[in-house]
């Protein structure tokens, strides 16, 4: 078996295995008490060992796992990888998962918009990050910075103080370096006649490693307007690649 076929599954009809190495072939015994057979990768050459005696030491070790039926014939080139296609219940515990990237930013501070003019929230709290998101700054709002590629769910909300006047708007943005960030979502309301208003938004995009998502606002009340620190935050998550 050529090296380039690792990866691919087979089902051995009998207990052993027959590897051909650039016109040479090499024969494993028996398998182990696990169903494994194991066998040494190096310039080349592949040498079949007797894992309970020999080691591979600093060569590529390949394992066939020869059981029959749905649970046959995985071949993998990393030791301690799982040796069946079938997981049972509560196999994989959390410290063997690692962490999904994911952030959210909220603030403390009261942030002041301004009348018919679009303004970049600003967030100074980290309430988590994981998986390598970062928090960042671009232009005039602070953003989430994606760590990989691949789909991601973005939130935001914003909390006005009351006044009756007017519409209220929040946006998603991504910057991806250029001069002027991506406008990727975007929500309008009007005010509530008579208490705080409230407003959220959400939108799944791909981003790309170093790609910066936040949020900016715009309000037309007539007059400067409070962005109050309850219910204004910024969240992103990783979803799939």
């Amino acid at each position: 078996m050529r090296s380039g076929l690792a990866g691919r599954k087979r089902w051995w009809p009998v207990p052993f295995l027959v590897a051909a190495i650039g016109g040479g072939v090499a024969y494993a015994a028996i398998p182990d008490g696990q169903g494994v057979i194991h066998a040494c990768l190096k310039g080349g050459g592949l040498t079949v060992i007797d894992s309970a005696t020999s080691s591979c030491g600093k060569a590529t070790e390949l394992q066939w796992y020869s059981r029959h039926g749905s649970d046959a014939a995985f071949l993998s080139r990393t030791p301690g990888s799982v040796g069946t296609t079938s997981l049972a219940d509560g196999a994989v515990i959390p410290a063997k998962v690692s962490a999904r990237p994911a952030g959210r930013l909220t603030s403390t501070q009261v942030q002041s918009a301004p009348d018919r003019s679009g303004f970049g929230l600003a967030f100074d709290r980290s309430e988590f990050t994981s998986g390598g998101v970062t928090a960042g700054s671009r232009l005039d709002f602070t953003c989430l910075k994606a760590p990989i590629d691949g789909i991601y769910l973005i939130n935001a909300g914003v909390t006005w103080a009351q006044n009756a006047t007017g519409s209220r708007a929040i946006d998603l943005h991504v910057d991806e370096g250029a001069v002027r960030p991506r406008l990727i979502a975007q929500g309008e309301i009007a005010a509530a006649p008579a208490s705080n208003t409230a407003d959220t938004i959400s939108a799944l995009e791909r981003l790309t490693a170093g790609d910066c998502a936040g949020a900016r606002v715009f309000q037309n009340s007539g007059s400067t307007l409070s962005v109050l620190p309850t219910g204004t935050f910024l969240a992103m998550a990783w979803v799939g690649p």
